[in-house]
């Protein structure tokens, strides 16, 4: 960014990238903040994701970018996970992309397709990291959308090949409720029955 600051029109096209990317935002109010930005913008903007941050890249299943998420390093007063603004979280299913080619992979081998999916970007990289297809639902409980996007590529699987469905939240009490609501739409949308949850 600061290469492009002495050419001022092409460091404000950059700037208007960064902000519709949801990577910064402008400051509108006059008050003073006492955190010190890593990521010198100048005075209007400010780094969106400001404390010690791990960023993600959020993609669609097509693998457009649609915005991303910071996850904390450290303990401080902030939220654990930090989202893009106005990014559709309930519309999207965390490595999909990677996950539906993961599956389709194992029918062109004659295996069960399986897909897991968690509740939180860790759990599903861990799992993508063991060999696994796995997805997170960025929350609690998997949303209608996300239950839809499931069952439409269970439904794009070849007849023989049902798509295996393990879920895999949290063992509080949010995570088990919001496995069980899982579970409960997936069987009740899944009409053509190409889902086995366990």
């Amino acid at each position: 960014i600061e290469k492009y600051k002495a050419d001022y029109g092409v460091f404000r096209e950059l700037l208007e990238k960064f902000e519709s990317a949801g990577l910064i935002r402008r400051e509108i109010s006059d008050v003073s903040n006492n955190w010190n930005p890593e990521l010198n913008l100048g005075i209007s903007y400010r780094d969106f994701f400001y404390d010690e941050r791990v960023i993600f890249p959020i993609r669609d299943e097509q693998n457009k970018l649609l915005g991303f998420a910071g996850r904390k390093t450290k303990d401080s007063k902030y939220p654990k996970y930090l989202y893009t603004p106005g990014l559709p979280k309930a519309s999207i299913l965390y490595r999909s992309h990677e996950a539906f080619q993961k599956t389709t992979e194992s029918v062109k081998n004659i295996t069960q397709p399986i897909l897991y999916i968690c509740e939180g970007l860790l759990d599903c990289l861990r799992l993508e990291e063991l060999g696994h297809a796995a997805v997170a639902v960025l929350g609690s409980n998997l949303s209608d959308h996300q239950s839809k996007i499931i069952i439409d590529y269970a439904n794009s699987l070849p007849e023989k090949y049902s798509l295996k469905v393990k879920i895999f939240f949290d063992r509080d009490n949010a995570g088990l409720k919001g496995a069980a609501n899982s579970i409960e739409k997936l069987l009740i949308n899944d009409i053509l029955l190409r889902i086995e949850p366990s």
